[in-house]
């Protein structure tokens, strides 16, 4: 038999090491800020302003965005390592891509308080999500077919389970508008960029108000409540799949 599929597995478990390093330096920098701004809060209980308050909703939406790449990115390797298994296609090394994204996530826990130099880090950050998912896309065009071709020339005994699992792959990872979601994130966060620059100049309050809820929204809405609606049905179709498997 061919020793792609293992050589695929292992290049998974090193993604899995580099992403455990990534998710220990998040951590520690998100719990150093949670810290930080949980001070501020009580030392200065009495003169919190609006700004304050926005920054610390800015925080604890980053706070969500960190946990949910931390759940889900394990649970997504698990999954693209269970079922993807190419005879005749090498998966690429995205350990520096996984480690990039990792410092990108911390630099916007870290500038969340000075929003100029958040919006530049969370511009960098949407064209590397937007890079992310136009490469993952990519290769995944290449992978399941590769894996496809293994399944009609080995036929193993659960080839039809893994054919009903490459299609709700592809369900998910194809078919919705990833590229489009992540261009409209990466435009959010240039007219937060824009308008956080704005009020630096001109010192304007109202200004930085603006910059802090377009960062808000973007993240909580346009960029994990969207995605959370496709892996909502994705999980569930892949568990009715795997309940087939065992």
């Amino acid at each position: 038999m061919n020793s792609q599929p293992q050589q695929t597995d292992a290049r998974f478990e090193r993604l899995r090491k580099t992403r455990a390093k990534a998710v220990k330096l998040i951590a520690y920098v998100l719990g150093l800020s949670v810290f930080v701004a949980k001070l501020i809060e009580l030392l200065n209980i009495a003169h919190l302003h609006l700004l304050d308050y926005l920054y610390l909703v800015l925080l604890a939406s980053l706070g969500i965005k960190v946990a949910t790449w931390i759940l889900i990115s394990e649970t997504e390797l698990e999954m693209l390592s269970h079922w993807l298994k190419p005879k005749s296609y090498e998966l690429p090394s995205e350990m520096v891509t996984i480690f990039t994204l990792a410092v990108t996530l911390t630099l916007l826990i870290l500038t969340a308080r000075h929003l100029v130099l958040f919006g530049i880090c969370y511009v960098l950050y949407s064209f590397g999500n937007l890079y992310g998912w136009w490469r993952l896309r990519q290769e995944l065009r290449i992978a399941i077919p590769a894996t496809l071709k293994r399944l009609n020339d080995e036929k193993p005994p659960n080839a039809g389970t893994n054919l009903k699992a490459l299609d709700v792959m592809t369900a998910y990872y194809l078919k919705p508008a990833h590229v489009l979601r992540s261009w409209i994130i990466l435009f959010a966060a240039a007219v937060a960029l824009c308008t956080a620059y704005y009020a630096w100049l001109h010192q304007s309050q109202s200004g930085y108000v603006a910059a802090y809820i377009v960062c808000i929204l973007d993240i909580l809405l346009v960029e994990e409540a969207t995605i959370a609606y496709y892996r909502l049905r994705f999980y569930s179709a892949m568990r009715s799949v795997s309940a087939e498997e065992y």
